[in-house]
């Protein structure tokens, strides 16, 4: 069962996906659902069910080190559409770094929408130095504007990553 608009009539897909190293089911988990949103879209969500997650994991193209994964990305272009995780350092797609920081995210969610970076969470300040303790490394070539909590912020370009935000330290 997946949630559609009356009337949408999608052929929605869902299949298990391997998690590497291999673990039970009761550790961690990985689905991949075809044919949501925009057509060509498909998502990947991971699961840790342990209490604080220590190993990262692949699945798919994907890999992390924290409590939940959940992407989208283009079939057609390989391109990301969203990334939302919680509780982890390092998110990387195909071995390059989507989302990353030196100190455990406790979530973010990031939609590129062409030109324009949203970001979204708990626990996150707005901050353009690649050198802060917590800065979140972000992947993404091409961007002009971002935002955070809706709200245009300054950031710095570094190849193509941006930094943006960090984890408020408390």
């Amino acid at each position: 069962m997946y949630p559609t608009a009356s009337g949408d009539n999608r052929d929605i897909q869902v299949s298990r996906l391997a998690t590497l190293p291999s673990v039970p089911t009761t550790i961690a988990s990985s689905i991949k659902i075809d044919n949501i949103g925009d057509a060509g879209v498909s998502g990947y969500y991971y699961l840790s069910h342990e209490e604080v997650p220590q190993t990262a994991r692949s699945f798919d193209t994907f890999e992390f080190n924290g409590k939940l994964a959940y992407a989208e990305k283009s079939q057609s272009t390989g391109l990301m559409k969203t990334a939302l995780l919680k509780s982890g350092k390092i998110f990387k797609k195909g071995g390059t770094e989507i989302i990353s920081s030196p100190g455990v995210i406790d979530h973010i969610a990031v939609d590129w929408k062409g030109t324009t970076l949203d970001i979204a969470g708990s626990n996150l300040v707005a901050a353009n130095d690649p050198n802060a303790v917590s800065a979140i490394k972000i992947y993404a070539p091409g961007v002009t504007t971002v935002s955070l909590n809706g709200s245009t912020i300054p950031f710095t370009v570094s190849g193509n990553y941006i930094y943006a935000v960090r984890v408020a330290i408390n």
